[in-house]
């Protein structure tokens, strides 16, 4: 299992900065052989929700260089199952104020999104 890839490769970052926020596009291709695939379910493998938002947190603490003290997760939604091979854009807008908002999405297509109510760990 360890020669299985935990993230998701990462094709490309883009990065916007505001006084009131701060947003990052992280293009990622999920590969058929994610550990996360394994036993998901034999026959019609699928991402889990939780490690979706596993991403969002190990995402974040990479690109925004903070560690947060999750307190809940609001208005999560998994709207489309995702699959082996898909690329995806992760797009993570924190607005310096205790909420992180994230969508996973394939141009139009929402795939999950929610938000990450967090105090910052110091």
């Amino acid at each position: 299992m360890s020669d299985q890839p935990l993230l998701p490769d990462v094709i490309e970052v883009v990065s916007n900065q505001d006084i009131d926020l701060i947003s990052i596009d992280i293009k990622i291709n999920i590969k058929s052989d994610s550990v996360y695939f394994i036993g998901h379910f034999p026959d019609m493998p699928i991402l889990p929700g939780v490690v979706q938002v596993h991403w969002v947190m190990l995402f974040a603490q990479k690109y925004l260089l903070r560690t947060f003290k999750v307190h809940r997760i609001e208005t999560i939604k998994f709207q489309r199952i995702i699959k082996p091979n898909t690329k995806l854009t992760l797009k993570l807008v924190d607005n310096k104020c205790g909420k992180l908002s994230f969508t996973y999405s394939a141009g139009d297509v929402i795939y999950g999104s929610g938000r990450i109510i967090y105090d910052e760990s110091l």
